[in-house]
């Protein structure tokens, strides 16, 4: 088990000239990601470019109309492209293994499972410290309807997490 984000920033500084900062946003969405992960390994896809990287969980990749569904779709003429799988995050590294992928053949596998999804399973923290864990729709505009339905101002949330989509 490797200390990925070691490799990363090794990866980054010789594939992106510019934005190589992108690398910190990554690491803090492992971070985030793996606060609830319960022991289970978590897939990304991690793109670089010249001019930045771009982090999706692979799992949300193939349900139509997710962010990471739309970013992989946006950015998949990308040229370096990697699976990341993390094993466990510690406060000072994180490990795992990472592997580039022949990205035009990961294409079309991902085409090939992309599903809908109906609901999506959020945690909501609030700034006052409640945590509201919740089914909901996953529609057009959700986060604004969830807000809604709550009775919540967006002022009122500390962090948005979606855990899953179903």
């Amino acid at each position: 088990m490797d200390k990925l984000n070691v490799l990363m920033r090794d990866i980054v500084e010789k594939e992106v000239k510019h934005y190589q900062s992108d690398i910190e946003l990554d690491l803090k969405i492992i971070k985030h990601d793996n606060e609830d992960c319960k022991n289970k390994p978590i897939f990304y896809i991690w793109f670089t470019r010249e001019n930045g990287t771009v982090m999706m969980r692979e799992d949300f990749i193939t349900v139509k109309n997710s962010a990471d569904n739309i970013l992989f779709n946006f950015w998949k003429d990308i040229i370096n492209a990697y699976r990341i799988k993390i094993n466990k995050v510690c406060p000072k590294n994180i490990y795992g293994t990472i592997e580039k992928i022949n990205l035009k053949k990961y294409y079309k596998e991902v085409k090939e499972k992309e599903k809908e999804k109906e609901k999506i399973l959020c945690k909501i923290e609030l700034q006052d410290g409640k945590i509201i864990e919740k089914e909901y729709d996953f529609e057009d505009g959700y986060f604004n309807r969830i807000l809604f339905s709550e009775k919540l101002d967006v002022s009122m949330v500390k962090s948005f997490k979606i855990l899953d989509y179903i």
